[in-house]
């Protein structure tokens, strides 16, 4: 489970009861919230690298560097 996960209930558990309620499906990690996401992007750019290149402007050197700062193992 990653850490944005196990501290969504802390999170929530600091609001009142009906504005967590408000804020708890936007902060969820769901597959079909991915999903769509994902398929927005094959629609329009067709592969994620190309999203990356050209709806994000990330290059080659950035993409490398923003991997080895953000991702584990």
């Amino acid at each position: 489970m990653t850490r944005a996960v196990t501290a969504l209930p802390a999170v929530l558990g600091h609001l009142p009861p009906q504005q967590a309620a408000v804020y708890k499906p936007l902060l969820d990690v769901r597959p079909e919230y991915l999903n769509s996401g994902y398929d927005e992007v094959e629609a329009k750019y067709g592969t994620f690298d190309r999203y990356l290149s050209d709806g994000l402007g990330i290059g080659r050197h950035e993409l490398k560097r923003l991997k080895k700062d953000l991702l584990i193992g």
